[in-house]
């Protein structure tokens, strides 16, 4: 127990201290960058809103984000080979527990410990930090800690019961890879129906204020066929400058939310044009269609480990020493799988886009947001193409700005 805390501090030290040099090192050479300010016009010629340069300072905080991405990579594939190096599942051994479902739910609690440590520099830096350092972030260190802690120990609690009667599974049946998919497909399903209600306890979700906006976005959500529709504020200015919006739930849990920011820093044509996008992913069924892609990867992506397992390790690889490597093999996968996933994603939000533009009869607005999203949320208007396939789920503010253009040419035509 001892060497594996002690290996665990050292791995914990290095990975701190390589993310505070580079840190340092970018916040050095982006010093200039870092202390101007944002403001990014926009502009109209010959009927087309023109796509704008990255300011210094989104481009400086870029920088950031590619750093903190890749070593989020590296950290996701090393973190279970290291688990097994020092000894994690040796010490789950030496409990030795009677019952597995006591034994899985133990080691998924020591190695989500052991992950929440290891990845904790990360968070520190490109949440905490960063967010201080470009003006995005309002939190106090205290606070930052307690939402890391109080987040990671609610997914613990939620995670462990089924973690555990799948490991249980895992050891002792087959076609594991099968009755786990089906279970995490319909925990999924499950999920999708009851996360509004535990977001609102969560975020302290309050229903939005009465008044004529707020009419205007039921006026506009009856204009899309979408009936009682429940609008909630999450209170984000204390921790945050940017602005955000999301449509979440379905049948009688859907909800727009809205955070506070977003209504006090835009225009009402503008909250409008959000309210519009995010009506475009209910009515278009994004989130059922999401659910179905996410699904069906899940299967392929355990019918993949089962089958890896097989040909790689041995056919009864079914044991607790062989998780390590399991793990390994679904962070690897995960990764393959990512330009799938984002893909379909950004095609949802072109839709959603789309969506808004015709209910709105407006093409401007929608163009005109992603300018003020360089300045609010320090967007860059273009990314690298890795970064793009892997984790951009939305599509650039360049093809953003270019999907407005274009409606606005066909309604002019």
């Amino acid at each position: 127990m001892k060497k594996f805390l002690l290996k665990t501090f050292l791995a914990f030290s290095l990975i701190f201290i390589f993310l505070f040099s580079m840190t340092m090192v970018l916040e050095n050479k982006n010093k200039k960058a870092l202390q101007s300010k944002v403001k990014v016009e926009c502009e109209i010629r010959d009927g087309e809103i023109i796509i704008p340069q990255t300011p210094d300072k989104v481009a400086a905080n870029y920088e950031f984000t590619k750093l903190y991405f890749y070593s989020g990579i590296v950290l996701s594939l090393i973190l279970p080979i290291l688990f097994y190096i020092y000894g994690g599942i040796g010490l789950i051994k030496r409990w030795n527990f009677r019952f597995k479902i006591v034994e899985g739910g133990i080691l998924f609690i020591v190695y989500y410990l052991f992950n929440m440590i290891l990845m904790f520099p990360k968070s520190l830096f490109s949440s905490f930090y960063r967010g201080r350092l470009v003006g995005l972030s309002n939190l106090g260190f205290l606070d930052f800690l307690k939402d890391y802690i109080v987040s990671d120990s609610i997914d613990l609690l939620i995670s462990l019961p089924i973690v555990a009667i799948i490991y249980v599974i895992f050891l002792k049946r087959k076609s594991w890879y099968f009755l786990s998919a089906v279970i995490l497909i319909s925990v999924s399903l499950i999920g999708n129906y009851i996360y509004p209600y535990f977001d609102e306890a969560q975020n302290d979700l309050v229903p939005m204020e009465e008044g004529e906006l707020k009419s205007k976005i039921i006026d506009l959500s009856k204009e899309a066929g979408i009936e009682n529709l429940d609008i909630k504020v999450i209170p984000k200015s204390g921790e945050t400058n940017s602005m955000n919006a999301y449509m979440t739930g379905i049948n009688n849990s859907r909800r727009i939310v809205f955070w506070d920011t977003t209504l006090n820093g835009l225009s009402e044509k503008e909250v409008l044009s959000v309210a519009a996008h995010e009506m475009g992913h209910y009515k278009l069924n994004h989130i059922q269609k999401s659910t179905i892609i996410s699904s069906l990867l899940t299967l392929m992506t355990l019918m993949l480990v089962h089958n890896l397992m097989r040909r790689f390790s041995t056919k009864d690889y079914r044991k607790i020493e062989k998780v390590p490597y399991i793990l390994f093999i679904l962070n690897v996968i995960g990764l393959l799988f990512s330009p799938i996933e984002t893909a379909y994603s950004r095609k949802m939000e072109v839709e959603a886009d789309t969506f808004a533009m015709e209910i709105t009869n407006d093409g401007y607005t929608n163009g005109a947001l992603e300018i003020k999203f360089i300045e609010s949320n320090l967007t860059p208007v273009d990314v690298d193409p890795v970064i793009k396939w892997l984790a951009y789920d939305h599509p650039t503010c360049r093809e953003r700005i270019e999907l407005s253009n274009e409606f606005i040419k066909k309604k002019c035509e």
